[in-house]
């Protein structure tokens, strides 16, 4: 998996969705089981974006987990891999 800490995310910015901080460090673990049910329980999730306008499939595409890669953009994810800072991935 990549080696970006989504911790590390998280404390830049505290006031982030919790849902979505819970999100991210499921998808840098690559715990496609929960990833799915969270986003089944929640559809929003899947577009969700931190402050810097980073999306769930950046963190997939980061962290390098194909299976939760594919499930995002199967499911309706919007194709941008990037962050407002034009970081992209």
């Amino acid at each position: 998996m990549g080696s970006t800490n989504p911790y590390i995310t998280l404390r830049k910015f505290p006031d982030i969705n919790p849902r979505l901080g819970d999100l991210i460090i499921h998808i840098s673990q690559g715990d496609a089981a929960e990833v799915t049910a969270m986003i089944r329980s929640d559809p929003q999730l899947i577009n969700a974006e931190d402050p810097s306008g980073t999306r769930p499939l950046f963190f997939a595409v980061r962290h390098q987990v194909p299976l939760i890669t594919q499930y995002l953009i199967e499911n309706g994810e919007e194709k941008r891999v990037g962050t407002k800072k034009g970081d992209r991935h």
